[in-house]
């Protein structure tokens, strides 16, 4: 698609913004005062605003896909709809407030002014280039390592589990291109990708949780992107995704009980066949028919308003109540250090910190781990002024990855390895440490592989 219909696009999805919104206004069962109206129409327009500036003439030239652009997406969908669509109250784990509607809204103002300076002040930064020349041969080894340490990891190595994940989009990615450049691949090639990717989509289906799934889509989805330069070719897969995501909403909890509670493994067949029947149940036809008279928990946005109800419960319960942490969840230095090499290492553990230090969990709750999203953690460390300051220098570094690793003029092979690495931090949900924690080691052992089996070209 040419730069002129990008341009097209990016007014049809300016368009499509107002219209969203006018029908929020419009059909809302949620009254909103003005104070609390205000605020949650600023932090909408917010969010839209990176992917309809991704399709302008400046940024279409400097980015492969939008990365700052989903990172909006999947905030809009956090900070910016629920607002309309479910009662305050009725937030995951705390009430909505107009304080954090602000504090979310300048907070990533600044992040996305910050990055949009720095991605203009940082162009001359040359693009991650571990490979020059495409040797089909080499790539196949490359793509048929990758899978091999995936398969470790999820057999008898659980330590990798982490370079497993990277292992497995680095494959999945150099096998949808070599499909869809036509490159030749024998038998054992296809039966071997087919399987692993049938393999990830029942096991992410089936593991009860919706995100796993949705970024399995979402990474296929970018790079189906990158090859053709389309977004027709993604609209009716992102509906399908969209419609099946919303139905499991209604399912979910009585599927997790079934699964995860009892104390007897259930396999995957048996997981299939609960679905099947949850999905088909008389009761759950009936919510879903009624479920524009609800607005809480059975609400399509009420499982991504998490993050709003975890940075409204931080702000009012610090520092009054809970001390700001001044910095304590930023000095997680082993998460840098792989536990292949250090097996002993103490485990993070914020989740539960988290949880307890704020009354959401029970002092003998010692299983539950809960996320802690990157802004909630930027404020209880340092308060208000603390966190946009945090936000600020993330955006910096936003602004760094993007330039080196999803630039356009770049071979596709290596977007690959960019994108792979880049596309989970559109996801703010956990802290800084868990999403980042993991980036070093995963280069490291990528440049490691590149020069062990002299991939590069030479």
């Amino acid at each position: 698609m040419k730069i002129k219909n990008f341009k097209s696009f990016g007014l049809f999805i300016f368009i499509f913004s107002i219209v969203i919104y006018f029908y929020l206004i419009n059909t809302q069962l949620i009254q909103l005062n003005d104070e609390f109206f205000l605020w949650s129409s600023l932090n909408y327009f917010l969010f839209f605003t990176p992917i309809i500036y991704y399709y302008s003439k400046y940024s279409l030239k400097i980015s492969s896909f939008p990365f700052i652009g989903l990172l909006g997406i999947t905030l809009l969908f956090s900070y910016g709809i629920p607002p309309f669509l479910i009662d305050s109250n009725s937030y995951q784990i705390h009430s909505l407030t107009i304080d954090s509607l602000q504090i979310s809204f300048w907070s990533y103002f600044i992040f996305f002014l910050t990055f949009y300076f720095f991605q203009y002040f940082f162009i001359q930064i040359k693009p991650y280039k571990p490979i020059y020349i495409i040797d089909i041969k080499k790539l196949k080894l490359f793509s048929l390592l990758n899978v091999s340490i995936y398969l470790l990891s999820i057999t008898i190595l659980n330590s990798l589990n982490h370079f497993g994940d990277y292992a497995l989009f680095i494959y999945l990615g150099l096998n949808l291109i070599f499909n869809v450049r036509n490159f030749w691949l024998n038998y054992f090639e296809k039966v071997l990708f087919y399987s692993v990717f049938i393999y990830e989509i029942i096991t992410r289906i089936t593991s009860g949780l919706a995100s796993p799934l949705i970024m399995f889509f979402l990474y296929v989805f970018i790079i189906d992107y990158l090859e053709f330069r389309s977004i027709k070719r993604l609209i009716i897969p992102s509906f399908i995704i969209i419609v099946l995501y919303f139905l499991f909403s209604f399912i979910k909890v009585d599927y997790r009980k079934s699964v995860w509670e009892g104390g007897i493994e259930v396999t995957t067949s048996d997981k299939i066949q609960i679905l099947k029947d949850l999905t088909f149940e008389d009761s759950n036809i009936e919510n879903l028919k009624d479920n524009e008279e609800k607005s809480d928990k059975d609400n399509f946005f009420w499982r991504f308003s998490y993050q709003a109800s975890a940075l409204s419960l931080v702000v009012d319960l610090s520092p009054s109540i809970v001390p700001f942490w001044n910095g304590e969840t930023y000095k997680v230095f082993s998460k840098f250090i792989p536990r292949i090499i250090w097996a002993d290492k103490p485990s993070e553990n914020l989740g539960q910190e988290f949880g307890h230090r704020y009354g959401v969990l029970s002092l003998n709750d010692t299983n539950t781990s809960m996320n802690t999203p990157i802004l909630a953690e930027a404020y209880m460390n340092y308060g208000k002024f603390g966190a946009y300051l945090v936000m600020a220098l993330l955006a910096i570094l936003y602004a760094f990855l993007d330039l080196k690793f999803n630039r356009v003029d770049n071979l596709s092979v290596n977007l690959i390895f960019g994108i792979s690495l880049l596309f989970p931090l559109i996801i703010h949900e956990s802290n800084f440490s868990l999403i980042f924690g993991n980036m070093p080691l995963k280069l490291i052992a990528l440049n490691f592989l590149f020069r062990i089996f002299k991939i590069n070209g030479d």
